[in-house]
């Protein structure tokens, strides 16, 4: 048995640029930080030629025979097992994924939205195009087009103009 604990890492800017096949075309920055909450990895041989993938973040648990003739795209589970698929790697293991960083829904964020930090966003919301949120602010509802939140309470402060570019 394997078991792996990795720090939670955080990309502030520029995430993608840390790619290949991005940065060795256009070149690249990031600005990321690890921060307390740990990421779990647990990693046990089986003896039935299958490979089984269970996260306990996303509530999945999901068993394979054979994965490298698979197209997983459609999985929830598809870079855990893209990894392994690309490693060649004919085992049959149960991966155990877990963290300390609550997923609990989709935040949907538009284009030109600003985020403040320590801003908390519900599960299951969207932020409009154009929003601006206020450093700790909660927002517990969709935001609107252009709108402008502030306070920890996240009330709609006010509408930006049509003259501001974000």
């Amino acid at each position: 048995m394997l078991i792996v604990r990795s720090p939670v890492r955080i990309s502030f800017a520029g995430g993608g640029t840390d790619l290949p096949a991005y940065y060795e075309k256009f070149g690249g920055a990031v600005l990321s930080t690890s921060i307390n909450k740990y990421f779990y990895t647990v990693l046990q041989k089986r003896n039935d030629e299958r490979i089984q993938v269970i996260s306990s973040d996303l509530r999945i648990m999901e068993t394979w025979q054979d994965i490298s003739c698979m197209n997983m795209t459609h999985s929830e589970l598809a870079i855990p097992l893209a990894v392994i698929k690309e490693l060649g790697c004919d085992i049959s293991v149960d991966l155990f994924l877990a963290s300390q960083i609550v997923v609990s829904g989709h935040v949907r964020i538009r284009h030109n939205c600003f985020i403040g930090v320590n801003a908390t966003l519900r599960n299951s919301i969207t932020i409009a195009p154009q929003t601006l949120i206020g450093a700790g602010a909660v927002i517990m509802k969709d935001t609107v087009e252009k709108g402008v939140y502030l306070s920890p309470r996240a009330e709609l402060f006010t509408k930006q103009s049509d003259e501001i570019e974000l």
